[in-house]
C-alpha cells in the first residue's frame, strides 16, 4: 500500500518525530491491522524510552484491544520501571480509584505526594486524596487536605471546586459562589464548577443568576441533560412555560434517545391543556429503539389528565404488554379502574398479577389498597401482612398498615415502630414516626425520632425544620434554642414560608427580635394565610414595640375562630393586652 509505505518511509527517516509514527498507527487503526499498530506503538517507546505520552498511548491501545486488565499490567510494568515517573503513577491511581480500589489509589497517592513536594503534580494528588476522604465521610481530613494545596496554591481548581462543593452542602452559599467563580476565573470551561455555581445560585433564591449560569452551563455540553432539566424546573416555577419548553424541545433535539426532557415536556403540556400535543410527543418515545412500552406509559397519564380513563386503561395495558414488570403502568392502570368504578377488574387484574408472580410485592400493595378503598379493611391488612411475612423491610406495607388506622395516632405510632425494628436505618419511618409523635403530644420523643433522622442524612431540610420548630416551641433551655438555631441558620436565604418562619421564630425566641423581623416579615408576605405565621410576626412587633403592627397580625391569625394553632391561646391574650392599653 502506498500510503503505508510513504508513512513507514517517514518514520524510517525521522525516527525522532514521533507524529509520523502516530500517523502511520492511525492509518494502520483505520485498515484494521491492530496487531502492526501494536509493532508500531511499542517502537515508539523503546525509541523513546522516557517518553511518558507514548507509553500511555500504547497502554491506551492494550486496554481497547486485549482487555483493561492487560492494559493495566502494562501500566504497572511501566511505574515499576520508571519509579519517578509521577504522571505514569497518577494515571495508575486514577484506575485503581475508579475501580473501586480505594485503599491501592491512595497509596499511589500519597507516594507521589511524597516524592514531588509542592510540585503541581503532588497538589493534584493531594485534592484526588481530599475528594476519596470526603466521599469516605472523613470531611475533616479532606478538609485539612484541601488547606493544604489552597495554602501553596490559593487558586488550585481542583482543592477549589473541592472545597465549593462542601459550601455548597453546608449552604454557605455566598462562599460557594465564590470558590466555583475562582474556578472558573482560571478554567472556564470547567462543566463541574458551572453546574455547582448555577446550582448554588439556584439553592439561595438568586433565579436570575442561576437561569444565566444553567445555560452557559448547557452551552459547555449540549450533550448533558441535567442543567437543563434543572433549569427547566426554574422555569416552570415562574410560570415560563413557552421558554421551558423551547429549552426541553432543544434538549430533545440534542439527546433524542433520553427520557427525562420528553416526560417534563409532556407535563409542561398536559399542565396547559394541550393535550394532543403531548400525545405527539409520547407517540414519538413509543417509536424510539425499545421504548413502546415507556411512550405507552406517558400516553395512559395524558389520558388520565384529559378525563379519558377508558382510553388510559388501554393505554396502560398496551404498556405492560410490553414490560409485565414495570410499576408505573400498573399503579396507571389500576388507578384508572378505580376512577371508573371497575374496583372488582381492578382486584382481580392484580390477584393474577400475584398469582402469576407471588413475589411481586408492589401488585400485592396495590391489591391491598384497592379492597381499602372498597371498604375491605380486614382483607387488605391481610394482603399487607402477606407483603411483611415475605419481606418485613418492604416499607410501602408499613405506611400503608398505618393508613389503615385513620386517625387513630397510638396504632399508626405502633406500625412505625414495628417497621423501624425491621428497617432501623429507614429515614422515611423515622420521619413518619416523628410526625405522629408530634400530632399526638409526645413531642419529646419526636425530637430523639428526627435527631435520629439528621444522624443518618444531616441534609434533610424538611426534618431539620421540624425538629428546630419543635425545640423552638417546646424547649425554654438556652442551649436547645441554640441546637434550634443551628439546624435552622440553612434556611436564612430560603423562598419556603415555613423555614423562614422556623429561623424567624428561633431568632424570637433567642430575644435578637430585630434578626427576627426580616425573616417573620419575609414568610408572611409568602403564605399570608397561615394564621400560626402571623402570630409569629405579631408577637415579634410586640417585642419590638410596634403594637399597632403587632395588632394587625394578630387579628388576621385570629380572624377564623375554628382554626386552631399553636400559641393560639397567647395571640389572644397578646391581643387583649394591646386592646387594653391606655
Amino acid at each position: 500500500d502506498q500510503v503505508e509505505s510513504s508513512l513507514r518511509a517517514l518514520v524510517a527517516e525521522y525516527p525522532d518525530d514521533t507524529s509520523y509514527s502516530y500517523q502511520l498507527a492511525r492509518f494502520l487503526a483505520n485498515e484494521g491491522k491492530t496487531d502492526d499498530v501494536e509493532e508500531v506503538l511499542k517502537q515508539v517507546v523503546a525509541q523513546n524510552p522516557d517518553n511518558t505520552q507514548a507509553k500511555l498511548a500504547l497502554i491506551q491501545f492494550t486496554a481497547g484491544i486485549r482487555g483493561v486488565e492487560q492494559g493495566q499490567e502494562l501500566l504497572r510494568k511501566y511505574v515499576n520501571e520508571s519509579p519517578d515517573d509521577h504522571e505514569l503513577r497518577m494515571v495508575l491511581a486514577r484506575q485503581l480509584q475508579a475501580n473501586g480500589e480505594t485503599d491501592q489509589a491512595i497509596a499511589e497517592y500519597q507516594a507521589v505526594i511524597e516524592a514531588a513536594g509542592n510540585e503541581d503534580i503532588a497538589l493534584v494528588a493531594k485534592s484526588r486524596l481530599a475528594g476519596i476522604e470526603i466521599a469516605r465521610d472523613n470531611v475533616e481530613a479532606g478538609e485539612a487536605l484541601i488547606e493544604e494545596v489552597l495554602t501553596v496554591d490559593s487558586q488550585n481548581a481542583d482543592a477549589l471546586l473541592l472545597r465549593g462543593a462542601l459550601r455548597f452542602d453546608r449552604n454557605e452559599l455566598k462562599d460557594a459562589v465564590s470558590d466555583l467563580r475562582s474556578v472558573l476565573r482560571n478554567q472556564p470551561e470547567n462543566q463541574r464548577a458551572q453546574l455547582l455555581l448555577a446550582r448554588s445560585h439556584a439553592k439561595a433564591g438568586d433565579d436570575l443568576l442561576a437561569v444565566d449560569s444553567y445555560r452557559r452551563s448547557i452551552e459547555m455540553n449540549p450533550a448533558n441533560v441535567q442543567p437543563t432539566m434543572e433549569l427547566a424546573r426554574i422555569l416552570i416555577n415562574q410560570n415560563e412555560f413557552v421558554k421551558a419548553e423551547e429549552l426541553l424541545r432543544d434538549q430533545i433535539m440534542a439527546t433524542p434517545q433520553d427520557l427525562n426532557a420528553p416526560r417534563a415536556l409532556i407535563a409542561i403540556l398536559v399542565t396547559n391543556r394541550r393535550y394532543d400535543d403531548a400525545l405527539d410527543e409520547a407517540q414519538r418515545v413509543s417509536e424510539l429503539p425499545d421504548q413502546e412500552a415507556v411512550g405507552d406509559f406517558l400516553k395512559g397519564g395524558i389520558y388520565q389528565a384529559r378525563g379519558q380513563h377508558d382510553k388510559a386503561v388501554e393505554a396502560f395495558r398496551s404498556s405492560l404488554s410490553s414490560s409485565p414488570q414495570a410499576r408505573e403502568p400498573l399503579q396507571g392502570l389500576v388507578s384508572s379502574l378505580v376512577r371508573l368504578e371497575r374496583e372488582n377488574e381492578a382486584i382481580r387484574y392484580l390477584e393474577n398479577v400475584v398469582e402469576e408472580n407471588p413475589g411481586n410485592l408492589y401488585a400485592k400493595t396495590l391489591l391491598g389498597q384497592v379492597l381499602a378503598g372498597s371498604g375491605d379493611s380486614d382483607a387488605a391488612r391481610e394482603i399487607f401482612e402477606q407483603a411483611l411475612s415475605g419481606d418485613s423491610a418492604w416499607l410501602p406495607a408499613y405506611t400503608a398498615l398505618a393508613g389503615l388506622e385513620g386517625s387513630n395516632t397510638d396504632e399508626q405510632i405502633d406500625v412505625y415502630r414495628r417497621g423501624l425494628e425491621a428497617v432501623p436505618d429507614s429515614q422515611e419511618l423515622a420521619l413518619l414516626l416523628g410526625t405522629a409523635l408530634e400530632r399526638k403530644g409526645q413531642y419529646e420523643e419526636a425530637i430523639a425520632s428526627y435527631e435520629e433522622v439528621l444522624r443518618a442524612n444531616p441534609e434533610m431540610e424538611v426534618v431539620a425544620n421540624n425538629l428546630a420548630a419543635l425545640l423552638a416551641d417546646h424547649r425554654s433551655d438556652r442551649a436547645s434554642i441554640e441546637r434550634a438555631l443551628d439546624l435552622a441558620m440553612q434556611f436564612e436565604d430560603s423562598q419556603n414560608p415555613a423555614y423562614l418562619d422556623t429561623l424567624g421564630w428561633v431568632y424570637y425566641r433567642l430575644g435578637d427580635y430585630d434578626a427576627a423581623q426580616p425573616l417573620l416579615e419575609k414568610s408572611v408576605s409568602g403564605a399570608d394565610s397561615v394564621p400560626v405565621l402571623r402570630y409569629h410576626l405579631g408577637m415579634n412587633y410586640i417585642a419590638q414595640g410596634k403594637p399597632q403592627l403587632a395588632r394587625d397580625q394578630l387579628e388576621a391569625a385570629l380572624e377564623d375562630p375554628d382554626v386552631e394553632f399553636l400559641g393560639r391561646d397567647e395571640a389572644e391574650a397578646a391581643l387583649a393586652e394591646i386592646d387594653g392599653a391606655p
